[in-house]
């Protein structure tokens, strides 16, 4: 789960990585329920700024955050043909409690610029249109098999 995995150990472990070994290209076996969308944010974020390339070999479950935005920092993106992957817009909980209209206002915009960057990193590396992917995440949870995620442009190559 993105969010139990601190960041910020993250952020360490790579750059000690990519910075003092010589293993090249490095591969992560990658399996995740998801999490929040800052926390992937972060970790694509790290990933880019690696330089080295990084070939994810996914197994078992990539969903949500995992499969949307981690998983598209990296150089070469494999699966096993029995992973399975999840899409959909990013939401958030939302707790019983009072909230003013501008506060709920203030959360929508900031949710609708989420989205926009998510999708944004799901145009570049799967060859889909801006159209494609809102119509394909919205209002609805998409799985898909390995050969599905490959054919949809989320994964390179089934292994």
């Amino acid at each position: 789960d993105i969010d139990s995995y601190n960041v910020f150990d993250f952020t360490e472990d790579l750059d000690w990585i990519c910075n003092h070994t010589t293993i090249d290209p490095i591969n992560v076996l990658f399996s995740s329920p998801g999490g929040g969308v800052y926390a992937a944010l972060g970790m694509y974020d790290t990933i880019k700024l690696c330089g080295r390339g990084l070939t994810f070999i996914c197994t078992g479950l990539v969903a949500s955050a995992a499969a949307m935005i981690v998983l598209q920092a990296a150089t070469k993106r494999l699966a096993h043909r029995n992973t399975r992957f999840l899409l959909h817009e990013p939401s958030r909980w939302i707790f019983m409690g009072i909230e003013k209209a501008s506060t709920l206002r203030d959360e929508a915009e900031e949710m609708e610029r989420l989205v926009k960057i998510v999708v944004g990193i799901l145009v570049e590396r799967s060859g889909k249109t801006v159209e494609e992917v809102r119509s394909t995440i919205e209002r609805k949870e998409v799985w898909m098999s390995a050969q599905e995620a490959l054919e949809w442009g989320l994964i390179d190559e089934v292994i």
